[in-house]
């Protein structure tokens, strides 16, 4: 069992090589599979674009046998519910890619650390082209920065049930072998095999997380960032993943055998999901409105619900990394507050509330309206929301005080900086709050201004942690209390025992 006081001890134990010099090269060129790709330049940085598996519908992936030479383009994204800004619109089913930012200088003898990020989008949306996550300004903090894409949505999670798949965890498998191909081939663009650190943001998180719980991933990452990931789901049981496939294929899709859903185009799946999916699933108990398709768990991929194990017998944990890095925003529920909720004393699910801007009381009422219905107000008396307390964050800081006796937690918290993500725009709410999504332009650098101060800060903390699993000057493990604001002020959290205790996480509830 890992101790949150064995922090610097395990610091010592777990150090990697040192990197080597960098040199300039004449062009972007990188060794994979035994063969020389050419990729692009961007920024300071080499980008290259590599096939790593190939699937078929609703069928587990394969290691790809060839990726082309001229890798300087972006990869098609798996087929999305939405359409979100993109360097490219091309999206196809067979897109098993990584995207890969090494810096310019880099050589296969450089043996930089390997930063491999999930993209988010609720498990419906998300690639490695997706506007804010270009990945160029951190591997000039001398990483090698990797784009994982795995199937997404119903093609990720839910196969019809007459395809009788004993695993439906397609998108983990995709990730696991996704992270065999990086082992295997990193050294070719400068990595080090051995000093891995798997993350995500949102559902990307939830992605991440669950691959604790994925006995073969062991030995395949060495820390993991959790950015604004969803701290109260845990992954999802078979009965709430045969609910949705009745949902989605028969109900929705008025399907009743598999040539019916095979003949279905990806586009059809895609604006099925977007129009009826998002507002249905959510009807079925158990299953959230934000991350409505996700891991199953009691399969051969995903034996146990890790959110579970890791509070109740951590010692099982199928995977236990060294440090996990926590982070959030300040704000981090206030667009789901703004826009997912009904309207107080009644009103359609998904109605518009941008005009309003909402404090966190009532934003609290009404993500209870929205989960319990008329007892809100009930719950709400039962279980006030501690004054000064935002939702989001509360609950993210009861998660870490949970994980922090099992593993080393430093826990980041970007409170009065950020830049409005353009998924937030036109949210009134989110106009003059740092709300989920904000923290994306200064962690990757990619915001109006650059690379600005505020931005090195972050990215070069978050390149300390996967160079070294310490974060830098500052931050120390979580004990509960020592958050780290960056920008400045006061923080606040629930009193001990409120989340996972007078209120239980979603996962306490449904994933066992």
């Amino acid at each position: 069992m890992l101790s949150l006081f064995g922090l610097l001890p395990l610091l010592a134990l777990s150090a990697v090589a040192a990197p080597a010099p960098l040199t300039e090269r004449a062009a972007c060129t990188m060794n994979w599979k035994g063969r020389t790709l050419t990729g692009a330049t961007d920024g300071n940085a080499c980008r290259y674009t590599v096939k790593y598996g190939s699937a078929s519908r609703w069928a587990h992936s394969s290691a790809a046998s060839s990726t082309p030479n001229n890798a300087a383009g972006w990869a098609p994204r798996c087929p999305q519910a939405h359409a979100f800004p993109a360097a490219t619109n091309t999206q196809s089913e067979d897109c098993l890619y990584l995207t890969i930012w090494a810096p310019s200088s880099a050589s296969q003898n450089s043996n930089l650390p390997v930063y491999v990020y999930v993209p988010g989008g609720s498990n419906i949306d998300g690639s490695a082209a997706d506007d804010g996550i270009d990945g160029a300004s951190m591997a000039s903090q001398g990483l090698v920065v990797v784009h994982a894409q795995t199937r997404i949505g119903v093609l990720g999670f839910l196969p019809p049930s007459w395809m009788r798949v004993s695993d439906p965890n397609f998108a983990l498998r995709d990730m696991l072998l996704a992270l065999r191909s990086i082992k295997d081939n990193i050294v070719g663009a400068g990595g080090n095999p051995s000093a891995v650190t798997l993350g995500g943001q949102s559902s990307g998180a939830l992605i991440a997380q669950s691959m604790l719980g994925v006995p073969e991933a062991a030995g395949l990452f060495q820390r993991i960032i959790l950015q604004s990931g969803p701290m109260n789901v845990g992954t999802q049981s078979a009965a709430q993943t045969s609910a949705l496939q009745k949902l989605f294929y028969e109900d929705i899709l008025h399907c009743h055998d598999k040539r019916c859903a095979q003949n279905k185009s990806a586009a059809q799946l895609m604006t099925a999901t977007a129009n009826d999916l998002v507002n249905m699933a959510p009807n079925i108990e158990g299953v959230p409105y934000a991350a409505f398709v996700r891991p199953v768990f009691g399969t051969p991929t995903l034996p146990q619900d890790p959110s579970n194990v890791l509070m109740n017998n951590p010692a099982q944990l199928a995977v236990k990394p060294q440090q996990v890095l926590v982070t959030t925003v300040l704000n981090d529920g206030g667009a789901g507050a703004d826009v997912m909720t009904p309207i107080p004393g009644g009103g359609p699910l998904g109605t518009n509330l941008r005009r309003r801007d909402y404090t966190p009381a009532e934003a609290y009422l009404n993500v209870l309206r929205f989960q319990v219905g008329s007892r809100a107000d009930a719950v709400a008396a039962q279980y006030p929301l501690p004054a000064g307390v935002e939702i989001g964050p509360g609950m993210t800081h009861d998660r870490a005080r949970l994980h922090g006796r099992r593993i080393p937690v430093p826990l980041a918290r970007s409170r009065v900086q950020g830049g409005n993500h353009a998924n937030n725009q036109g949210l009134t709410y989110c106009d003059n709050h740092v709300c989920h999504m904000d923290d994306v332009y200064a962690w990757w650098g990619t915001g109006p201004t650059g690379s600005d101060a505020f931005s090195q800060d972050v990215q070069g903390r978050v390149a300390s942690f996967v160079k070294n699993g310490n974060p830098g000057s500052g931050w120390s493990a979580y004990n509960g209390n020592n958050v780290f604001a960056i920008g400045g002020g006061q923080t606040e959290s629930c009193p001990a025992g409120f989340w996972g205790g007078q209120v239980k996480f979603d996962f306490q509830l449904y994933s066992q």
